[in-house]
């Protein structure tokens, strides 16, 4: 009995072959032109990964790789392409949890500083810390000196270090929340006296589209490391 694969299954893998390269050479010139300022550098990277995916289409032509071997090689790349892309992500989002911190501290006159503004600013300056290390190194493990801190404490309460990461990650979350809703001065309210209610609104609905999308992922992004942290 033959155990040449079917006609009709070496089509299938061919057509999934390619437009996994076209995905990974879209994705790639996307994440390329949002976090690649220097346009010499973004081209040599675009050039670079469309070279890659041109190479390994050759080489399944010419029979040095199977079809699925080479989806396999294709996929590797766009999880790693995924990886860089939510690490730079992660380094935005903590200077801007550390922006509002700052600014959940002086607008509250110090009073939100403690409970709210203090935690941001240490949470945001740790995932720069975390996300900027996995990015120089090439590795995603770094833990910053935060979540060792809570890690700590977990061990020393009798639990695990996941337990820890599991606490990190869960107070991460909420501090995002907090700063997605926290009330912020409608644009162009002039105050007299003391402000009130109406003169608030919560913080999503003066962010753009694109903010929003961006909030959305990295909170989604940190969730599901909690949740996997959950399941050690």
């Amino acid at each position: 009995m033959s155990t040449r694969p079917s006609p009709y299954r070496l089509d299938n893998q061919l057509s999934a072959l390619h437009q996994s390269a076209a995905n990974l050479t879209r994705y790639a010139c996307i994440v390329s032109s949002r976090h690649i300022k220097d346009g010499v550098l973004r081209g040599r990277f675009n050039r670079t990964m469309a070279y890659y995916v041109r190479q390994i289409l050759a080489d399944v032509r010419n029979g040095k790789i199977r079809a699925e071997e080479g989806l396999k090689q294709i996929e590797v790349e766009h999880k790693s392409i995924s990886r860089i892309g939510l690490e730079v992500g992660g380094v935005i989002a903590g200077a801007s949890m550390m922006a509002t911190g700052v600014g959940v501290c002086y607008g509250s006159a110090m009073t939100l500083c403690a409970v709210a503004g203090a935690p941001m600013v240490a949470h945001g300056a740790n995932n720069i810390y975390e996300n900027g290390t996995n990015l120089s190194s090439g590795r995603s493990d770094a833990v910053g000196p935060l979540k060792k801190l809570y890690q700590g404490v977990a061990v020393a309460a009798g639990g695990s270090e996941s337990n820890g990461s599991v606490a990190y990650g869960s107070v991460d979350v909420l501090l995002s929340i907090y700063g997605f809703y926290r009330p912020l001065p409608k644009p162009g309210t002039w105050q007299l006296f003391r402000p009130i209610k109406t003169d608030y609104v919560p913080a999503y609905k003066l962010m753009n589209k694109g903010a929003l999308l961006f909030e959305a992922i990295m909170s989604a992004w940190t969730a599901s490391q909690v949740y996997e942290e959950a399941k050690k």
